[in-house]
């Protein structure tokens, strides 16, 4: 389930991965552990949201009760304050969503209506290879290979194309516009999916240098083959400008990032810090997270069996200060109530306006100590009560 403390979690988890990339991972000499590793983070950031943590909390609020101030019995209404900054910011989140998920979808169908477009020059392996029409460049897109009229002929070019529909460059692809959908917010997800590309290109030409005599040769073709051309479908272009220089060091290898020396520490790193995000998500959930409707909400009562308008009607005293001003308003308190039922984080989380009213509805709000903690699935979980207490003078 999204909600805001999983959407923070999203950030920190693309950025330690970000950083882990950026200073380990990217120098380790073996790409496809490269790929496995991102992969890995990026599987992680989609499993998460679906996991049932033990402690997450819920957010209750008061259905309707009476609560005696002064001489007169107040009804509260709640919904007066249901909508919250929270829910504001996931209905922004959830039209960003649709929109990249739009988006991407557009391009998923432009690039196989583009595709069919193509005649078939033959079919070897499960693999279908095209002749694109026009100016088209080279390029694949799962089990389909499009060559450019100029390419034809090319071992090179074929080669490199078949290592992407073999190797399921296109799977990783795709999750990576599923990231770009949950996580549209998350620069960090760009990054990785920009460095998940360089990668599949890293890849495709380690297998063709190891078959050709020259690697020099093949660098120098994918100079002659870059094209201004830009494809804004989710396809592999055999030469773009972008990736040029950088795939170029590592055919030449002179890639001087790399360093074997990182073998045995990045696997290590890359789960610390896997295991530190899973962590810091279940925490953030604990402390955070919230389920607007719990299995049973936290009852007060449970010990004395008194209702909680005759509690807080014991213990609040209306301020003399307000009194004397004929103040009245309205103070909305929220806390924890905790797995064991103990009471914690009384806070104030809307202002009457006055601080004598505020001060006492907190006093009264720490006084009430008589929970039964709130369930899910059958256990005990920690849940924040959102409670309003209204001060109205009785009219004499």
């Amino acid at each position: 389930m999204i909600s805001l403390p999983i959407l923070g979690f999203s950030l920190l988890h693309f950025g330690l991965a970000s950083a882990l990339y950026r200073w380990f991972i990217s120098k380790h000499p073996n790409v496809q552990i490269q790929r496995s590793l991102l992969m890995l983070f990026s599987v992680t950031a989609l499993i998460v949201p679906f996991i049932s943590w033990n402690s997450v909390e819920v957010v209750s609020q008061l259905s309707g009760v009476i609560v005696t101030v002064g001489r007169e019995a107040i009804a509260i209404n709640p919904k007066e304050y249901s909508i919250g900054f929270s829910k504001l910011m996931l209905m922004f989140y959830g039209i960003g969503a649709v929109f990249m998920a739009i988006k991407l979808l557009i391009q998923y169908l432009s690039a196989l209506s583009l595709i069919l477009r193509f005649p078939v020059i033959r079919k070897e392996g499960g693999l279908t290879i095209r002749e694109t029409l026009n100016a088209y460049p080279s390029f694949s897109f799962w089990n389909q290979i499009c060559l450019n009229e100029k390419d034809v002929q090319s071992f090179e070019i074929i080669a490199h194309e078949r290592v992407h529909a073999n190797e399921w460059h296109s799977l990783d692809r795709l999750l990576m516009d599923v990231l770009k959908i949950a996580f549209w917010f998350n620069p960090f997800v760009y990054y990785i999916s920009r460095q998940m590309e360089l990668i599949h290109e890293f890849i495709a030409d380690e297998n063709v240098i190891k078959s050709t005599e020259k690697p020099s040769d093949y660098a120098e073709l994918i100079v002659q083959s870059v094209t201004g051309m830009i494809l804004q479908i989710p396809v592999k272009t055999f030469a773009v400008q972008h990736s040029l220089q950088k795939r170029i060091q590592f055919i030449l290898n002179k890639n001087l990032q790399q360093n074997p020396k990182y073998m045995k520490y990045t696997p290590v790193l890359s789960a610390l810090v896997l295991s530190a995000s899973i962590l810091l998500a279940a925490c953030t959930e604990q402390t955070v997270g919230f389920d607007e409707n719990p299995d049973v909400q936290p009852q007060f009562g449970v010990k004395t069996q008194t209702t909680l308008g005759k509690e807080i009607g014991k213990f609040l005293v209306y301020p003399e200060t307000a009194r004397k001003d004929s103040a009245e308003g309205k103070v909305i308190l929220q806390f924890l109530v905790q797995r064991d039922g103990q009471l914690g984080n009384v806070e104030v989380i809307k202002s009457s306006g006055r601080t004598d009213l505020d001060t006492e509805a907190l006093k009264v709000g720490k006084s009430l100590v008589d929970w039964q903690p709130a369930t899910k699935n059958g256990e005990a979980v920690n849940a924040k009560y959102t409670m309003p207490i209204v001060f109205r003078l009785s009219e004499k």
